[in-house]
């Protein structure tokens, strides 16, 4: 028996404007700060489509998310009864393993990412009662906002401790020279010509 889609998701690098222009246009109302794993979406920034359906009840739920760092992409969601098992034989059949499983906690769901063979990126939520998704969208989610990526994070202090350093110098060298050595004001124009030095070689 074939497995049903039970979820589709927009997701942008604003996703306040993406839920106006859908409001707008498809007069869909959403459900405001929605579990999300934080793989697929910043947690504070994702929303449910509240589902509304064809007189004969067609239709499925969806959301709308991201945020920072997200890049734009539409996916849509297939029940499986396992997501690990999924992603395996995803792999089997000549995809590959982006992410996951990861758990979003607060709504019961895993997630995991994988490319198939033609490097469509696809993704697979489930769940942690024994109906699971898996997902296939039509684009590219995003890399990870710099601020979450612990390289960046690494980056930035390193940058941060050798700035205060160099601004520490910049003071630091003059006051002692003026009250230990008691540099005169031409001697205080020689030592500055001497810290800029480096940078004209």
């Amino acid at each position: 028996m074939g497995q049903p889609v039970v979820h589709f998701e927009i997701i942008g690098g604003d996703p306040i404007q993406l839920r106006t222009y859908y409001a707008e246009l498809f007069e869909w109302t959403f459900q405001e700060n929605s579990p999300v794993a934080p793989e697929v979406s910043e947690t504070d920034n994702y929303a449910f489509i509240n589902r509304m359906t064809t007189a004969d009840g067609t239709g499925i739920p969806g959301g709308v998310g991201g945020g920072y760092g997200f890049r734009s992409h539409a996916i849509f969601y297939v029940g499986v009864p396992d997501v690990e098992a999924a992603l395996h034989q995803a792999e089997g059949l000549g995809g590959k393993r982006v992410l996951g499983p990861a758990r979003n906690e607060a709504g019961g769901v895993v997630v995991g990412h994988f490319t198939d063979p033609a490097a469509t990126w696809l993704v697979s939520p489930g769940r942690s009662d024994p109906l699971g998704c898996l997902s296939a969208p039509a684009g590219r989610v995003s890399d990870r906002a710099p601020h979450r990526s612990p390289e960046f994070i690494k980056f930035w202090v390193g940058q941060s401790v050798s700035l205060v350093g160099s601004e520490v110098s910049q003071l630091a060298m003059p006051l002692l020279a003026v009250l230990s050595l008691g540099a005169s004001p031409g001697e205080m124009g020689v030592l500055r010509a001497v810290n800029f030095a480096p940078y004209l070689l």
